[in-house]
Order: C-alpha cells, then structure tokens, then sequence
C-alpha cells in the first residue's frame, strides 16, 4: 500500500473515533477512490492488487463496526435519559440546568 493509503487509513481511524460521521464517509470515498486507482496499476492477478483489496475490505470493516457500536452506545445513553426525565419533578430545580451531551 502506498503511503497516501496508509495516510488515508489513519485519517479514517481517527475519525471514527472522534465520531465525525460526516468526516468518515468522505475520507472513505476518498480510500476507495485511492485503492481503485493503485488496483487498477497492477497487473491482473498480481498479488499486490489483492493485498490492496484486502487491506480495503478490512479497513472498511472495521469502521462499520465501530459506527454502529458508537450508535447502539449513543441510542443507549438517549433512551436512558429519556428514562430519567420521566422520573425527574418538572419543577425540579436541577431540571433546568441538566443538559445531556450527545
């Protein structure tokens, strides 16, 4: 793989992690537009070709996996505070400074 690959898989792990969806499907589409351009300059059947394929497939992977951990987790914490509330007086005092990050 080619260091702009390997630059393009760092970037894509980094933002899976910080949660900028966004930011992943584009620098996806620009992986896959990477690897179509360096299977495409190997001969057919060469090795390094399915090496590059493999490395994609596993890449991609990976990121599915992780973005719908990251949702199951944020769907978790939203049901729990839809939970909450239902329990919580509407006059509460602490009602109105309770704030959820999501």
């Amino acid at each position: 793989m080619s260091d702009r690959m390997l630059q393009l898989e760092k970037r894509l792990r980094s933002a899976v992690a910080r949660r900028c969806y966004t930011e992943v499907g584009t620098i996806a589409a620009e992986l896959c537009a990477q690897a179509a351009e360096e299977w495409h300059a190997f001969p057919s059947g060469d090795l390094r070709a399915r090496r590059i394929f493999d490395q994609l497939q596993n890449v991609l992977e990976w990121a599915r996996q992780m973005v719908c951990v990251s949702r199951a987790l944020v769907a978790d914490e939203l049901q729990r505070a839809i939970l909450t509330s239902r329990y919580r007086p509407p006059s509460s005092p602490t009602g109105s400074r309770l704030r959820f990050d999501i």
